[in-house]
């Protein structure tokens, strides 16, 4: 039984939500839940796929329904779309998702092959246009920033389209004044790693870690301690050598030291999303 739903209504409906879907298949399974590939018979067997959030008490429904609340405001190519979500009486949250079948950019971790510079440069400008409008106009920071949560939208040849999913952890800036840790441990920045308050460019360092990752297929290093670690010059050069050695030396310098500036470990002296795409690199 739904007993809430996107449209506004409060109202109890008999319909049971999973009448509405069929041929479901667990794909993940997550911190806030787990996520099904379904088909939607009622959008001609559309893929979709499904969110599926257990609540204990409204307290935990008041915090679940913010990722389905948010992403429902949002229209950006970037950013996951939320079709539809609804409660049930059994305290059961359903957010209803667009499918993406080629995945998310773990992909692009698993192969032995290359990844190309001018994929790189459209992942990042797609992902820093994302961060500017969640950070500038919904002043959210998302907190979990990494490839498992950037899905392929498009991937032909050398052009890629990707979405930012999973704002589960995500909170309004205001609220990060109570250095809450939060994330995951590989790609943390060392401001959230440490414990102290945190801004919007969190989510650049982890988005950094992340082009690092596709770059180096380098899946271990924790980057904020090899940064807290060791002498922070010292740190710069090892992932200098890595990148540049990662494609025989393929990958321009301007590539390289834009994540260097994102792996920035004062987060004072990290750029945001509007001062990185403000580079000539991509204009």
């Amino acid at each position: 039984m739904i007993i809430s739903s996107s449209n506004g209504s409060s109202s109890s409906s008999e319909e049971n939500p999973f009448s509405r879907y069929s041929n479901i298949v667990r794909i993940g399974q997550g911190a806030f839940g787990s996520v099904f590939k379904v088909s939607d018979i009622k959008h001609g067997n559309k893929l979709k796929a499904i969110k599926l959030i257990r609540f204990e008490s409204f307290t935990d429904l008041n915090t679940i329904m913010k990722e389905a609340s948010q992403l429902s405001h949002i229209n950006h190519p970037n950013i996951i779309k939320v079709n539809d979500y609804f409660i049930t009486n059994d305290n059961l949250l359903i957010i209803d998702m667009d499918y993406y079948e080629c995945g998310d950019l773990t992909n692009l971790l698993k192969h032995d092959e290359v990844v190309s510079e001018k994929l790189l440069k459209q992942i990042l400008k797609q992902m820093l246009s994302a961060l500017k409008l969640v950070h500038e106009e919904m002043h959210i920071i998302h907190r979990d920033i990494k490839p498992t949560n950037i899905f392929i939208k498009k991937l032909e040849s050398e052009k890629i389209e990707i979405v930012l999913a999973d704002f589960g952890l995500a909170k309004k800036f205001q609220e990060s004044k109570g250095q809450s840790y939060a994330g995951t441990p590989l790609y943390m920045s060392p401001e959230i790693a440490l414990g102290s308050s945190y801004s919007f460019n969190t989510d650049i360092f982890s988005l950094g870690v992340s082009i690092y990752q596709i770059m180096t297929k380098d899946k271990e290093t924790s980057i904020s301690n090899l940064l807290m670690g060791i002498q922070s010059q010292n740190a710069i050069n090892i992932l200098t050598k890595q990148m540049k050695q990662s494609n025989d030396n393929e990958y321009s310098n301007d590539l390289i030291e834009i994540v260097l500036q994102m792996l920035e470990k004062d987060s004072k002296q990290r750029p945001n999303a509007s001062q990185l795409l403000s580079l000539n690199y991509f204009k």
